[in-house]
Formats: structure tokens, sequence, C-alpha cells
């Protein structure tokens, strides 16, 4: 019996499919559109999988033009009892948005959000999409998934100009200690730095890869002479083959007693 099925940019039956039931992995990436389940199609799969623990959905989910959502006067949603880790790539915010609105994961304790517009080459890099109304519906009373109890955040590629905003939607996540960023701009850098507001109190471990070193290592200092947050104990960093070698920063640091990790990844010609 299958435990773990990832399924990318395939032709399924989705209703059909004695494969997708009782699985504990699951794994739904770039669909287009004319072979995406429909939203019951959907809520069937993930129901027939009532100990799935980790779900993946890149690009697309589900469609939500069909009747069972549109002739719903009430929001349906697909609970998922015993999901812990939720991975979700959106493309467009608003659908994202949508999609967890039908969603409820009471135990989930690991979330990982990605913009993968850019990697499916629908924008270019100076029209990245911003996450701004994702992160502030993020923020508002959501009890089917319960923020407070997530203790892993992963962020990639994730753009949001408002520092205000990072700063309310980070601040959610009271009880994370660990972090992935990838891809992070500047800005996301400075709202994890604490003032009235405490974003990501408990974060111990911070793992990065294509973000500003010089930034972070400033971050690091300030969190280690705040009263209001956790200090850092472990920060992994992958540079890049033509970025600093970052020594002055690896000081700052190791300085505020933190175990550094560095590792370079060399770009081909």
């Amino acid at each position: 019996m299958l435990k773990e099925v990832a399924l990318v940019g395939v032709h399924v039956d989705w209703v059909g499919s004695s494969g997708l039931r009782i699985l504990l992995d699951l794994e739904l990436k770039y669909h287009a559109s004319d072979i995406m389940p429909t939203f019951q199609e959907f809520r069937t799969i993930l129901e027939g999988c009532p100990d799935l623990k980790h779900l993946s959905i890149m690009g697309w989910g589900p469609r939500f033009d069909d009747s069972a959502v549109s002739n719903s006067s009430v929001t349906l949603v697909i609970r998922l009892p015993n999901l812990i880790r939720f991975s979700l790539g959106f493309v467009d915010t608003e659908y994202a948005i949508q999609l967890l609105e039908h969603m409820a994961l009471p135990v989930l304790t690991e979330l990982a959000l990605e913009d993968v517009s850019r990697s499916l080459s629908l924008c270019d890099a100076k029209n990245l999409p911003d996450a701004k109304i994702l992160l502030d519906w993020s923020t508002g009373d959501h009890n089917a998934t319960p923020c407070s109890k997530l203790l892993t955040l992963e962020l990639h590629g994730i753009r949001c100009y408002d520092r205000d905003a990072l700063r309310r939607f980070l601040c959610v996540f009271p009880a994370a200690g660990k972090m992935y960023l990838s891809v992070a701009d500047v800005v996301l850098l400075e709202a994890l730095k604490p003032d009235a507001l405490r974003p990501c109190p408990a974060l111990e471990e911070l793992h990065c890869r294509g973000v500003d070193f010089p930034k972070l290592s400033e971050l690091v200092g300030i969190r280690a002479s705040s009263l209001n947050v956790s200090s850092l104990r472990k920060v992994r960093v992958d540079l890049f083959g033509d970025e600093v070698d970052g020594e002055q920063e690896s000081l700052t640091i190791k300085r505020a007693n933190v175990e550094l990790s560095l590792d370079t990844i060399l770009l081909s010609d």
C-alpha cells in the first residue's frame, strides 16, 4: 500500500485512483488548469487520508469553480486532524488565501510558504508580486490553523515591502524556534528585529540562503542584546560563490555566542 505520492503536472483520475487513499505524504505540483482537481475531488482525496502527515501544494491545488463551492452558503472546510507539515508554493496570493480559508490544520507544527512565480518564469526579478495581502490575512483570527502552535516557519522568495506588515505577520508565531529563509529581501531581516513588537520571540535557529549577510549579522547582534526575544543559538548560511567572504560578519555573529555554519555554493559559468 502506497504511503507517499508525488504528482507533478500529470493527468490523474482524481476520484477513481485507489493510490490516493490512506496516504501519509502527498505532493501536488504544477498542475495546469485543465487537469487540476475540482474542490470536491480535492476534498475527497484529503478526507480519504485521515492520517496524512505532510502535504505539499506547488503552483495550484483544486479549482474553486465547481458547484460544491459556489452553491454553498458557508465556507467548506477540509479538516486534516493529523497534518504536521504543510508546504504551499503559490503563484497568486488571492488563490493562496482562498485555499487556506478552506483548510483546518489543528496540529500543524511546520509551515513553508514559497512564491514560485519567479521559478515558473511568470515574472521577472523587478516585478515580483508583493505578498502583503497574504501576510495581512494570516494575522487574522483563524482558529482552524492556530499559528501560535507552529514550531518551524519557512519563507522562500517571499516579497513584502511593508515592514510593519511583515512584523505583524512574524508576531503570530510565538512558538517558532526554527526558521528557514531563502532569497529574502532585506526588509524581512529588518522585520525580525525586535522593538515594541516581538517578531518570532522564541526563534533560536536560523537557516539562510540568498540573504544579505551583513544585514543578517546585524540582526543576530540586535536579537542577542534584546531582553524581549530569545537570542539566536544556531545560524547556518549558504553563500554563493560571487558573494563576500563574510569574515567580519562571521566574527560579529560568533561574538554573540552563536554557533555559525557557512557553506559556499559554487556557481557554474
